[in-house]
């Protein structure tokens, strides 16, 4: 392509753009609008805002996830510093890599800045191998910051606070289950000690220490967790104490409320019960978009174009 080529097909994508923010300025809601203007700012090179529109997109329609691969590779095409950083971490596994070989010159700015990783993290259980290893990775150079005396000072940094707590939901959304070695389960289980100490004692706590700590084991099972509830955080941890206190506290009291049909008395009804109560699957993160009514005839060309 020719230089007098490319400024054309530069022009006719700053058009395509015009037109779907002239469509969002209608309708703001509009998914697909959203997601076709993340495309093209993709192809522009507007790394930042592509990803801040694919964001948008899966926040308003939920069934995009289903594509979850495809999601994947779009994270990686607007995010090169992620696309590196999962790169080595994947060429290591199992071996541990120090902080700097897996965030890469950008540090912690390579992800804490990217809305779309974050409303992935938040929205579906990570299903892809070397992202959920690198997510480990991070999570494990998340604890090292907590557990040291450098917390305070993080404190300061409210995009490593939002990955932070975004990486926690995530691992309360997916049961806790990345790979966590025996000196790291030590490490967290000092951490969570470490919480449990200031909120009996009612000492300041770094808004760092909850989220870290919610990273490896849910909020409401900490010992006077529900005392966080009365404290002011910043948004990010506000919205994880609802995730991990207020939400599972609701469930449990709904969960008195439902009637019985009939008593369970079988021993093996029992225990099973306990077991789909105790772990329930799937547990719903948002609803699925409502697109109004359709004719059969429609949502079956959805399915079958």
């Amino acid at each position: 392509m020719n230089r007098k080529q490319r400024r054309a097909a530069l022009s006719n994508l700053q058009e395509v753009a015009k037109g779907h923010r002239r469509t969002l300025a209608l309708r703001p809601d509009d998914a697909q609008a959203h997601n076709e203007l993340a495309c093209v700012l993709l192809q522009q090179g507007f790394l930042r805002e592509a990803a801040a529109e694919f964001a948008r997109a899966v926040t308003l329609m939920p069934e995009l996830l289903e594509q979850y691969s495809s999601l994947v590779a779009t994270l990686l095409n607007v995010n090169p510093a992620l696309r590196a950083g999962l790169a080595r971490v994947a060429s290591a596994w199992p071996r541990e890599l120090p902080a700097d070989d897996v965030l890469g010159p950008e540090g912690f700015a390579a992800i804490s800045g990217d809305p779309f990783l974050r409303c992935m993290l938040e929205s579906a259980p990570v299903r892809d191998l070397n992202l959920e290893r690198y997510l480990t990775s991070i999570r494990r150079i998340m604890l090292d910051i907590a557990s040291s005396d450098a917390i305070d000072a993080c404190e300061l940094d409210r995009s490593l606070l939002e990955i932070g707590c975004a990486l926690a939901k995530q691992c309360f959304i997916n049961e806790y289950v990345f790979a966590c070695g025996p000196q790291e389960e030590e490490k967290a289980a000092r951490l969570k000690d470490k919480l449990i100490d200031a909120l009996a004692s009612g000492a300041p706590i770094a808004p760092l220490l909850p989220s870290v700590t919610a990273a490896y084991c849910p909020l409401f099972s900490v010992a006077g967790s529900q005392s966080l509830l009365e404290r002011s955080w910043p948004a990010p941890l506000s919205s994880l104490l609802a995730q991990q206190i207020t939400e599972p506290q609701e469930e449990r009291r709904i969960g008195a409320t439902i009637p019985r049909l009939t008593e369970i008395e079988n021993d093996v009804s029992v225990r099973v019960r306990q077991q789909y109560e105790e772990n329930p699957y799937p547990r719903w993160v948002a609803p699925a978009s409502n697109r109004g009514p359709s004719r059969v005839s429609e949502y079956l060309r959805t399915l079958f174009p």
